[in-house]
């Protein structure tokens, strides 16, 4: 069932890193791309979630728990 969604993610997800010229994981500045692709990343303290994503095909809004300290989660 998820399979079709996982593949047009990784597919546009290895389009990306090719497009910034990125690799080495180092070199991603997730917050530039994210605003390049129209996409907001908020901080606030939500529930029963570490992260939530609300999106349309134009635009989207990350919003990343504010409690989270460890980059390597946040990311």
């Amino acid at each position: 069932m998820h399979r079709p969604f996982t593949a047009i993610a990784h597919a546009k997800a290895r389009a990306i890193l090719e497009d910034w010229a990125i690799v080495d994981p180092r070199g991603i500045d997730l917050d530039l791309i994210a605003a390049d692709l129209g996409i907001g990343i908020i901080e606030r303290d939500i529930e029963g979630a570490a992260a939530r994503l609300v999106c349309n095909d134009s635009t989207g809004i990350i919003t990343v728990h504010q409690g989270i300290k460890e980059i390597g989660r946040r990311r």
